[in-house]
């Protein structure tokens, strides 16, 4: 923030020390060298002395009787300033933490849900960018199938497959025919209707990094009462005009295959869980064997069934597991199930939270929203032991105008 905003200071330090050294300084010999002292007979004829003349008579009779009636002066420009204060009130458009401005390079997030095929996340990015051709003034785009647009996921194999992200950047601003905010809205419009995942779009932030105008941090121990409570929330502020992109981090369908042995009948037959494990394992993701070299490259060797072998809940269980010369297959000790689990669980300075965001569309303004949603869940029921908080653009603001009053003070002492 400081970097940001210290061209402000500086501007006004310069100016002001600037304006004291010429007071000082310049002036003086300017005066010196320059002026004259007046002739009283030509006194009144120049045009700036009748008007000199003419501020004076006015002037004096006003500051006169202001001194006469100090109560009543006092009491006047107090009033005055009560008056200007509720006119701002009533006609402000109220404060932006940063001025909205067209964006240069704008987002579209396509989270399906977890365990989807990148072959299936594939076809969501094809619809979106169907929708993306017809958005005029735009210089390129360029679509990321399975991927969060995160460098920690960047070239790597753990790149989630249900995550799509397509980054647009617009001409330049001066070659435009069309706000790119309005076109940001027209693409909500036409991509209104699609299902199967969860669609985000948003623009490239200016200025300093800050959360999104409407963040909500629910903050519990059980997770799944957490999840609960955050599909209340956004329920119940959905339908607040000027909200858009309303989303939380609960991740509530990631699909799991988990076998589970019966431990009495893999003693009988000598075997441990870890052998299972490493067989299944290798089985289905590979096992590193060794290192192949070519010259100055190395290969990392992995083993593993073919695919022909690894694609069924069946194969899992035809799979078999080498004992003291015998093959026993999985089925013999061990049951695959069928269940959902917890995609990631988040926490912020080590208690559970889930977090609901939402962003605010054009010509709304944040804080106004932001009142809106804490005046509709000014009454939300919460469980004994669960809070919620509102941070992200609200509480930079917050933190910068704390910081900048009493920087004000200072400046005004200063001055």
């Amino acid at each position: 923030m400081g970097e940001f905003m210290k061209y402000l200071p500086l501007t006004l330090i310069i100016t002001l020390a600037s304006s004291l050294l010429v007071a000082l300084v310049f002036n003086p010999v300017l005066c010196a060298n320059l002026m004259q002292v007046p002739d009283k007979s030509k006194q009144g004829k120049r045009f700036g002395d009748r008007l000199m003349a003419m501020g004076i008579r006015s002037y004096e009779p006003v500051l006169n009787w202001a001194l006469k009636h100090r109560m009543v002066t006092i009491c006047g420009v107090f009033t005055l300033l009560v008056v200007m204060v509720m006119l701002y009130g009533t006609f402000s458009a109220g404060v932006e933490l940063f001025p909205d401005v067209d964006p240069r390079i704008a987002f579209v997030q396509v989270e399906a849900p977890s365990g989807t095929r990148v072959e299936l996340s594939d076809n969501y990015a094809r619809t979106v960018e169907q929708a993306i051709d017809e958005i005029p003034d735009l210089k390129v785009y360029v679509t990321e199938v399975g991927s969060a647009g995160d460098a920690s996921f960047g070239g790597s194999g753990d790149a989630p497959p249900h995550l799509t992200r397509l980054t647009m950047e617009f001409v330049s601003h001066e070659l435009r025919k069309n706000s790119s905010r309005d076109m940001l809205e027209r693409l909500r419009n036409m991509l209104s209707g699609f299902t199967g995942a969860e669609l985000t779009i948003d623009k490239q932030e200016e200025g300093p990094p800050t959360g999104p105008p409407v963040n909500i941090e629910i903050v519990g121990e059980d997770f799944e009462t957490l999840g609960e409570i955050s599909a209340q929330v956004k329920q119940r502020i959905e339908g607040i005009p000027g909200l858009v992109n309303l989303a939380d981090d609960f991740d509530r369908g990631l699909p799991q295959l988990v076998v589970r042995p019966d431990l009495d009948k893999a003693a009988r037959m000598g075997l441990r869980t870890m052998d299972l494990a490493s067989t299944i394992l290798t089985a289905v993701k590979g096992d590193d064997v060794g290192k192949y070299r070519v010259g100055e490259d190395e290969y990392d060797i992995i083993v593993r069934y073919q695919p022909t072998f690894r694609q069924k809940v069946e194969d899992i269980e035809n799979a078999t597991i080498f004992y003291e010369g015998e093959a026993i297959p999985v089925s013999a000790f061990a049951t695959p199930v069928f269940r959902t689990s917890l995609a990631s669980i988040s926490r912020i300075d080590g208690e559970r939270v889930v977090t609901v965001s939402a962003d605010v569309g054009p010509t709304y303004n944040a804080n106004d929203r932001l009142a809106r949603v804490q005046e509709l869940l000014l009454d939300f029921p919460l469980p004994a032991g669960y809070t919620m908080v509102y941070t992200g653009e609200s509480e930079d603001q917050e933190e910068s105008q704390a910081f900048l009053s009493d920087a004000f003070a200072v400046a005004i002492m200063l001055i």
